[in-house]
């Protein structure tokens, strides 16, 4: 019966094809195959294998599979997947060259990464250098992307404590003046809070990129506020925005997303200094882009209701 089949002159061109296509996807697949493989729950794992890849195929080519691949998963990874394929390119290139291997996809979580891990690992000492090279490749944007790198690297220099975030704060408010380190307004928006190094600090600070073993902070239930309430003023609002944005809506789980929503803002607008009610609220927004899919009428709901309290908190808002 086989044989009868191959023997048909009519078929041998289809059989022909598919035999060629079987070959190419196996080899493509094993031509590629450090690129191709993907867990974006095993930072380790995600870290090494981006690593082959580059080391098989160069930074250009890895970042365009990085891409393909990052689209696709649940948006709460896509930012530290970025910033592990950062890792990745800083084991391997000169900072220099690692940032022409970068781009502005996933918020800028590779940038993020490549000039953190620069400054962990050079301390105080290298900063003017490592911003010389980050104003070189990206002077359109020097102000937010590389000052938000470095915020990551000046508390990941200590051990996260709140000694750690006040020494870290106080660099970034020495060192980049309001004009150089503030929101660039034409590519964040209007409703970004305070100097983009902050920015970095806090959520460095919240979240742990740098060392992800650790796991994020976790959430004081007892004092959630906890330390906005007991910084400087010049760092409140910033706070209390990466709060809103970083920390608490994953210490929230498994509730109807409209309720949680709702608690979150109770949380803002019981802060007991009002100016700092529209940076919380406007970061209790940011974070609707990095929740797990849920269903756009859900989203347009949960919107609705941020935006009507951002209307009625705006006039007692915080000088930013």
């Amino acid at each position: 019966m086989i044989t009868k089949y191959f023997q048909n002159k009519k078929r041998f061109p289809i059989l022909l094809l598919c035999f060629i296509f079987v070959v190419l996807i196996f080899s493509y697949t094993q031509l590629f195959h450090p690129c191709l493989y993907f867990d974006e729950n095993n930072i380790k794992t995600q870290t090494e294998r981006w690593g082959d890849c580059i080391d098989v195929w160069g930074g250009k080519v890895a970042h365009a599979f990085f891409k393909q691949t990052n689209k696709v998963v649940p948006n709460q990874y896509k930012h530290i997947n970025a910033h592990m394929f950062g890792n990745a390119l800083y084991n391997n290139y000169s900072l220099e060259k690692a940032l022409l291997f970068c781009d502005y996809a996933y918020w800028e979580g590779c940038f993020h990464e490549l000039l953190s891990r620069a400054f962990l690992d050079g301390g105080y000492s290298t900063l003017k250098n490592i911003a010389e090279t980050c104003k070189k490749i990206l002077s359109s944007t020097y102000s937010t992307t590389c000052l938000h790198g470095f915020g990551h690297g000046l508390i990941a220099l200590g051990k996260y404590t709140t000694d750690d975030l006040r020494e870290a704060l106080d660099f970034c408010s020495l060192h980049f003046s309001d004009t150089e380190g503030k929101k660039d307004a034409s590519r964040r928006g209007s409703d970004y809070f305070g100097n983009e190094c902050y920015h970095g600090v806090f959520m460095e600070y919240n979240e742990r990129n740098m060392l992800p073993e650790l796991g994020p902070r976790e959430l004081d239930f007892k004092n959630i506020y906890t330390p906005c309430d007991t910084l400087d003023s010049e760092y409140k609002a910033t706070c209390y925005h990466r709060l809103a944005f970083n920390l608490w809506p994953h210490n929230i789980s498994n509730i109807n997303i409209t309720v949680k929503y709702n608690t979150l803002i109770s949380w803002c607008r019981d802060i007991p200094q009002k100016e700092y009610h529209y940076s919380c609220v406007s970061g209790v927004r940011t974070s609707m882009f990095f929740v797990p899919e849920i269903s756009a009428k859900e989203k347009k709901k949960v919107l609705n209701l941020v935006d009507e309290v951002l209307r009625e908190v705006r006039a007692f808002s915080a000088p930013i």
